[in-house]
């Protein structure tokens, strides 16, 4: 089970906001921050990395679509919960096809969306079917393969013994997966400058 510190809340009624912090503070303990503008989500992601985002769905001056993709260039990446109902059919795909799936509208079901993301691993198969047209199976494996390691070194803080763990593998394998280029060091994409340095880049 993913452990969770820290926590971030894009734009939202105060109202709202207040509730949320409250649920956060109260039920999970979390150190949480609310980013009340697009500058300030942006920056909130580049320098305090959240293992939570509750991405809020109301009109804002950014679009939730343009804060997932940012937010999944971290490593580890935050999990995302989507507060609210999305604007259109098309946010709803948009926002699914990037694996934001939980919609929730009230407090109580903010919570259990978060019980949901921490306890279940999110299911492969939609994401694995959409690229069945486009990608071979052999560009596929080594992409998971580069993600997974990538996230592990993350989660890991770059050391290869935990991230061997995380992945229940061994470490000689995540020794070879950055050897031979198929993943990157923390340091150079994952760890906290590295981080900084690709939301720069996207910014």
């Amino acid at each position: 089970m993913r452990t969770l510190c820290r926590a971030l809340i894009t734009d939202a009624d105060p109202g709202v906001q207040q509730a949320l912090v409250a649920l956060l503070e109260a039920d999970w303990g979390l150190d949480v921050r609310v980013a009340s503008a697009r500058d300030e989500t942006f920056e909130a992601l580049r320098t305090q990395i959240p293992d939570l985002l509750l991405l809020m769905l109301a009109p804002s001056g950014v679009r939730p679509v343009e804060i997932v993709e940012i937010a999944f260039q971290l490593a580890p990446a935050p999990l995302i919960v989507a507060v609210g109902e999305p604007s259109s059919h098309a946010e709803a795909f948009e926002l699914g096809a990037r694996g934001v799936h939980a919609f929730a509208s009230s407090p109580a079901a903010v919570n259990a969306a978060i019980r949901a993301a921490v306890a279940t691993p999110p299911s492969l198969a939609p994401f694995l079917r959409a690229v069945v047209p486009h990608r071979g199976l052999h560009s596929v494996i080594q992409e998971a393969r580069r993600v997974m390691v990538e996230e592990a070194l993350g989660l890991a803080r770059n050391n290869r013994t935990q991230a061997s763990r995380i992945l229940a593998v061994s470490r000689q394998a995540v020794q070879q997966a950055v050897r031979v280029g198929l993943a990157s060091e923390p340091d150079s994409l994952g760890g906290e400058a590295g981080r900084r340095k690709l939301l720069k880049r996207s910014l």
